[in-house]
């Protein structure tokens, strides 16, 4: 057997390994990656392998090059070596000239033989120099070869390090530091940057810090560290300490460490308010350049590990490798603190068009931490957004990060439930968002609404409290006056159909009683202000019909049972369409040929709802507004599915019936006769009624097929 060192460590960790007997497993080849010596001896010892060793080979040799399973039992080289070149095969060691090392030389492994590969396909720039004149393969690995053709890995020459003019092969390293009784696995590796050491100590020093929270005493160190790292930032003052344009690995794992040492009095928090108000000026969005990335970043790398650390300390499951010190643990007023001297700075950031997702994330990761501190500040830079519509990106801005802080918001906890009052005012406020000539806009407010209706129960409470509640009406008013008052672009249709998909799984029977009647009557007008035979043969085809087609098909996907009374005008807009040429027009009415009869004849689930508890239940016993936003026992959830009825499975017979047998009839007599056009438009139909009605079709081996 031949496989990857991981595939074999599966097996040792298998806890019911020992219930089967590998005794049939003699000869076992590990390749792939590095493998430690004592793994080998292991493998033998653990699962009885009678011998195992390493092989060596490339994608580009077509087999394998090397294997020590066939050296001598005792030979410990057996073990330690990549073994000796396969017969038909040559190998040398090289330097970068190309030229024979001398044994025991380290240098690049170049093969050559049978089966070696002729070049890579289609590419002779990669095959030159892969490939040498003489047909010597580059393998791009580092390796020694003894007196007696024994070939010894040293490593991959793009994964070597060169740090000061020293080449540093990981291996190596690796190799040290497996020796190490309390190693399972290691693996070392460069991060290319002009900083050097000051790099490695800071990924070092930030999982030090990170694991050892309370164990060191970092105070004496902090002004240094907070020194250190703001130089690391790119900010255009003075002399730029570096140029880093894509990543900047201090800025990045340096909030991990900033993190750790937070707690029991320490002054860190202090240096980092102190250090991002001498930055302030720069988050301003009218700063650009480079530098606001690593910026951003900072302070979403911060909230983000703050709340890693906060779930950490508190979670009920304990995990063994963070195990601060209790004198160190985060407290209430270290929360606070942390949040008041980040807020600002995540507020100004949501402005910025190059990284407003990353400050969204970040006003996220601090609403869960202090929802009083963040959410009230938001919701009323977003009113002030709505009443100044000419900066369309502060809208769209402030969108964006509603929609991440939607679940704090909704939820209520005991520490926040005022979010909860924002609902029905947010939901007014974002409708004008709703903006044909506006795709971004219109994309983040259906996305905010979408996010917020996942989250909260959609009921009428208005007996439960004495409001408004005409809330419902006005949003079904705006919605249907968007998708069926007007001809979309085609840059909007996929989201205007996105969201009567929502209200079509939603609530199927209210969308079909207010969507269906008016998009079948418009298809109606427009065929009849029309000549039959121009919509027939017109290869260009009616935008606005298109539009009412895509609506049509969407609106038919929806729940089987809610169709039924809507059969006459669904049965009359096929008979009508469905002989389009138009490439558009037909290839929706496929696609609504298709929903129709997944509506009709399939199972799939017909609840969405999130919360297990009836939202029929008096009031008094249940008031939906407490589940908005909670998270969900998945355990508990009881799916309702449909399932087709008689009258369903009747209606897709009748449809298919009513219209593949024409086809068919068309195809059969005339195939050779209609146009190209014509008859991929019949086979387009065809092919979606059988995939539509495939649950219907009997197995292959019933006995309906079996007497056909």
């Amino acid at each position: 057997m031949f496989s990857d060192p991981a595939f074999f460590r599966l097996i040792l960790a298998h806890p019911n390994r020992h219930n089967y007997d590998l005794g049939s497993l003699q000869y076992v080849g590990v390749g792939a990656t590095s493998v430690q010596p004592d793994f080998l001896r292991m493998l033998e010892t653990e699962l009885h392998i009678g011998r195992t060793g390493q092989e060596y080979g490339l994608t580009e040799s077509g087999n394998f090059l090397t294997s020590s399973l066939y050296v001598d039992h005792n030979d410990n080289r057996r073990h330690t070596s990549l073994g000796r070149c396969l017969p038909h095969i040559e190998l040398k060691i090289v330097n970068n000239d190309g030229t024979t090392l001398p044994i025991g030389s380290e240098g690049e492994i170049w093969a050559r033989g049978y089966s070696i590969m002729r070049g890579y396909y289609n590419d002779p720039e990669q095959t030159i120099e892969a490939i040498n004149n003489s047909g010597w393969l580059r393998t791009g690995d580092i390796a020694t070869m003894d007196e007696e053709g024994y070939l010894f890995f040293v490593g991959r020459k793009k994964d070597m390090i060169i740090q000061s003019g020293l080449n540093i092969y990981p291996l190596e390293i690796e190799r040290a530091i497996y020796e190490h009784p309390s190693v399972a696995e290691v693996h070392v590796f460069g991060i290319p940057d002009p900083l050097m050491d000051e790099v490695y100590l800071c990924l070092i020093f930030s999982s030090l810090a990170w694991n050892n929270i309370g164990h060191i005493h970092w105070e004496p160190w902090i002004p240094q560290i907070f020194t250190h790292i703001l130089r690391s930032f790119s900010l255009p003052i003075g002399k730029m300490q570096m140029s880093l344009e894509e990543y900047n690995p201090i800025v990045s794992t340096s909030t991990k460490w900033i993190i750790a040492m937070i707690g029991n009095g320490s002054s860190c928090l202090q240096y980092l308010r102190d250090l991002l108000i001498a930055m302030k000026s720069f988050y301003h969005p009218s700063n650009t350049g480079a530098f606001q990335k690593d910026l951003v970043e900072f302070i979403l790398g911060l909230a983000q590990n703050f709340v890693d650390r906060v779930h950490l300390e508190r979670t009920s499951r304990p995990v063994w490798f963070f195990a601060p010190l209790e004198s160190y643990r985060l407290t209430e007023q270290d929360i606070t603190d942390f949040v008041n001297c980040m807020k600002d700075y995540a507020f100004i950031s949501i402005f910025n068009k190059d990284y407003t997702e990353e400050a969204a994330k970040t006003c996220k990761y601090l609403s869960i931490l202090r929802p009083e501190l963040i959410i009230p500040s938001i919701v009323e830079k977003h009113f002030s957004s709505i009443d100044s519509m000419i900066e369309p990106h502060r809208f769209t801005s402030i969108m964006t990060c509603l929609t991440h802080i939607a679940r704090q918001i909704v939820q209520q906890t005991s520490a926040y439930s005022q979010g909860q009052i924002y609902v029905l005012p947010l939901l007014m406020s974002v409708l004008p968002g709703i903006d044909l000539n506006d795709l971004e806009k219109t994309s983040v407010t259906l996305e905010f609404l979408d996010t917020i209706l996942m989250l909260i129960t959609c009921v009428d409470c208005s007996s439960a409290v004495n409001i408004r509640n005409d809330l419902t009406e006005k949003i079904r008013e705006k919605v249907i006056d968007f998708v069926s008052g007007v001809c979309l672009s085609s840059r909007a249709r996929d989201i205007a159909s996105g969201l009567v998909q929502a209200l079509v799984k939603g609530n199927p029977v209210e969308t079909l009683k207010y969507l269906m009647p008016k998009t079948c009557e418009s298809i109606e007008n427009i065929l009849n202000h029309s000549e039959s035979t121009i919509l027939l043969t017109d290869y260009k085809g009616d935008i606005e019909l298109t539009w009412y087609l895509i609506l049509f098909a969407e609106l038919v996907h929806a729940r089987g049972d809610a169709l039924m009374i809507y059969k006459p005008m669904i049965m009359s807009v096929f008979r009508q369409c469905i002989h389009f040429i138009n490439k558009n027009s037909y290839e929706t009415i496929a696609h609504a040929v298709e929903h129709l009869l997944e509506s009709l004849t399939h199972v799939y689930p017909i609840d969405y709802r999130l919360t297990v508890e009836n939202i029929d239940e008096p009031f008094v016993d249940f008031l939906p507004i407490r589940a908005w936003g909670q998270y969900v026992d998945f355990d508990k959830l009881q799916v309702q599915f449909h399932i087709p009825n008689d009258d369903e499975i009747d209606f897709a017979c009748e449809f298919v019936n009513t219209f593949i047998y024409p086809e068919l009839t068309l195809l059969n007599e005339k195939g050779l006769k209609i146009s190209n056009d014509e008859r991929l438009r019949s086979l387009t139909i065809i092919q979606s009624i059988a995939v539509g009605c495939f649950r219907m079709i009997p197995r292959i081996e019933s006995e309906q097929i079996q007497n056909l």
